[in-house]
């Protein structure tokens, strides 16, 4: 049999993207913003573009997810006292009071998407995905 990973990948991230989406609908929330929120709750007050870098998107990116989170009521964005030049992202009460749901949600969504794999398969595929995100990130873009 042909091997089509990064088909396959692509499949999956897909409907991971439709499934994350139903997850995040309660929050009034759509699975691309998912990322920044979960990156936040571990590391409240970051710069954007430290937040950029761990999301793995581009600047104008984070910029519209952030902004469009702020309007939402989650983050609030704060002058970055020791470089005028960048913004530290915070979150509100809102984000704060959703911190636990949120979490839930995230883990029985994990709980649903590794049904059947048993500890050695995750630690596998977990270690599979890390060598082939770092495989990328050091590639340069054609």
């Amino acid at each position: 049999m042909e091997r089509r990973i990064g088909f396959d990948i692509t499949l999956l991230a897909r409907s991971i993207s439709l499934k994350m989406s139903e997850v995040m609908r309660p929050f009034g929330l759509t699975a691309g913003e998912q990322p920044f929120m979960a990156q936040l709750y571990r590391r409240d007050g970051i710069t954007q573009e430290e937040l950029t870098d761990l999301v793995h998107v581009d600047k104008s990116v984070t910029a519209r997810a952030i902004g469009t989170l702020e309007a939402k009521g989650y983050v609030r964005r704060e002058p970055n006292e020791s470089d005028g030049r960048s913004k530290r992202v915070f979150l509100t009460e809102k984000a704060q009071a959703a911190h636990g749901p949120f979490r839930e949600a995230l883990e029985d969504f994990g709980d649903r998407l590794t049904v059947g794999l048993d500890e050695e398969d995750l630690e596998t595929a977990a270690a599979c995905i890390e060598s082939m995100q770092a495989a990328l990130d050091d590639q340069p873009i054609l």
